[in-house]
């Protein structure tokens, strides 16, 4: 998946949210990624690279392992260059 602005992430954490039932693991966290939260975007980019930086290191729960390869995608995109 291809990423060229925050809120393109943002659509795929509420893609995921979407897909999980009230109450799984990390659903509350997918939510919350879907809107731009903090007070800049360097903010939000920081508080979801180091959420998905857990995630995906930690082993991801099996409902989440469908978006492993677009979860790593936006990872290596919030790296900076």
């Amino acid at each position: 998946m291809e990423f060229r602005v925050l809120s393109d992430a943002c659509a795929l954490m509420g893609k995921i949210a979407a897909s999980l039932r009230p109450g799984a693991a990390y659903r509350e966290d997918f939510v919350l990624f879907s809107a731009v939260n903090c007070t800049t975007q360097s903010e939000d980019r920081q508080e979801l690279k180091g959420f998905l930086k857990a995630l995906l290191t930690d082993p991801v729960p099996v409902p989440l392992r469908k978006f492993v390869p677009q979860l790593t995608d936006l990872y290596r995109w919030l790296q900076p260059a």
